[in-house]
């Protein structure tokens, strides 16, 4: 009866597995200074467990990354002035708003990148917990280190301005989310790129978090290596 209960329960993951795998993914676009576009081209996304191409993602055209970069230096300031709590408010709603979409973005990390479901689930679900922990960190930007009546030293935290990440395949958007979050609770602003092999989860985060962040302050744009050695 046991051998029987195991064969079964291997079967139900297998059809839930190929379920997964033969998923419908629909267009992903680009997230450029708040506004979600399309590329002046395409590139096939290949699932590594078939060999074949099952989506396209869009290619950033050299004036698109411009577009963003530029998008970006412009929310710098105003990013920066709203203040550590304005932010924290912005990465908890960012935490939730991955978590509704788990669903989708675990089976688009198993077609992409090739994960068994549970380590796709396993990731999302990390994403969530570093984007709830960023949130409830108390950040500060100056620290008195010598306090006297003849001097006062202080050390100062400046943010350094625009952050150009560049992600690579094996766990795609956990490491969107480390350079994201990061860069972002400390009042930078980012343009992310991922790998041409994993592109899709990454652009999915941008999408649910396009109106999480003011324009500008996060910004994900794809395509192959030109797009990174550009940025």
């Amino acid at each position: 009866a046991a051998v029987s209960r195991w064969s079964h329960g291997g079967k139900n993951r297998r059809r839930a597995m190929a379920r997964t795998l033969a998923a419908p993914v629909r267009p992903l676009r680009m997230l450029i200074g708040g506004r979600l576009l399309h590329g002046t081209a395409v590139f096939p996304v290949v699932n590594p467990s078939t060999g074949k191409a099952f989506a396209e993602a869009p290619v950033c055209s050299r004036d698109q990354l411009n577009e963003a970069v530029q998008a970006a230096q412009s929310a710098f300031r105003s990013w920066g002035a709203a203040g550590p709590a304005k932010r924290q408010d912005a990465m908890r709603k960012a935490a939730g708003k991955v978590k509704a979409e788990s669903k989708t973005l675990s089976d688009l990390l198993v077609q992409e990148q090739g994960k068994p479901l549970s380590s796709a689930r396993g990731e999302i679900a990390a994403v969530v917990n570093f984007m709830e922990r960023l949130a409830k960190i108390e950040y500060s930007f100056e620290k008195v280190l010598m306090e006297s009546e003849q001097e006062t030293v202080v050390q100062q935290a400046v943010p350094i301005g625009v952050v150009g990440g560049i992600t690579p395949w094996n766990f795609p958007p956990l490491m969107a989310a480390w350079k994201m979050g990061e860069a972002l609770m400390t009042a930078n602003t980012i343009v992310l790129k991922p790998s041409p092999h994993t592109p899709l989860s990454t652009l999915a985060l941008g999408e649910i978090l396009a109106d999480v962040f003011p324009p500008g302050v996060l910004n994900v744009v794809s395509g192959g290596d030109e797009v990174g050695r550009w940025l």
